[in-house]
């Protein structure tokens, strides 16, 4: 994904201090640990995941900047405020799949095709496995219950919040043996506003 310029005048520059910013990257840095640790006991292979950015764009800059197709999700994340956008790149989703089959050539197509029910089933583990991840990075602050509720390849079809209603947006980058990809969050400013006292403390 490009990134997107700093919105000191936006929502989310209003919203949430420096200090409390600096709080959730440390957080989601911890959480990019373990779900690399839990994705590596899962395929049973060295795999390395970390925190690579977190930036504030607005929506449509987020949308238009992801590859296309791709595996971009819309989750409710009660009781946090708006939509949690969640991409997993099938650069990635495909090898992580490819290992678990155990055939190089299984899923070549995912990301431009319809996946079969057992690539879904490994789909859905690896984000029972960010979830579980996610919840844990935010417990102290909020105690989440995130669920998928809109799933498109094209990012442009979702039209999930407002073109310019701004988003905090972590890029984590994945490397799973000599294959790298790399996931997005997002996390709307209207979200973190509420909570920004919680995340300077």
């Amino acid at each position: 994904m490009r990134q997107g310029e700093p919105c000191d005048d936006s929502q989310l520059a209003r919203a949430i201090s420096e200090e409390a910013l600096t709080a959730l990257r440390a957080r989601h840095e911890r959480m990019a640990e373990r779900f690399g640790r839990a994705i590596a006991s899962w395929l049973r292979c060295p795999v390395e995941v970390r925190l690579a950015s977190v930036v504030p764009i607005s929506y449509s800059e987020l949308v238009f900047a992801l590859p296309g197709p791709t595996c971009f999700h819309v989750l409710r994340a009660e009781p946090l405020a708006g939509p949690v956008l969640l991409e997993i790149s099938p650069a990635i989703l495909g090898p992580i799949i490819d290992r678990l089959l155990g055939d190089d050539r299984a899923s070549a197509g995912v990301g431009r095709r319809p996946m079969t029910e057992i690539e879904l089933r490994f789909a859905d583990r690896l984000h029972e496995m960010f979830f579980r991840e996610f919840r844990r990075a935010w417990r102290s602050i909020v105690s989440l219950k995130p669920k998928i509720v809109q799933t498109e390849s094209n990012p442009l079809r979702a039209q999930a919040m407002g073109p310019r209603e701004q988003v905090l947006v972590f890029r984590f980058e994945l490397a799973v043996g000599v294959v790298c990809g790399a996931i997005h969050l997002g996390v709307p400013a209207k979200a973190i506003e509420p909570l920004a006292e919680k995340l300077s403390s």
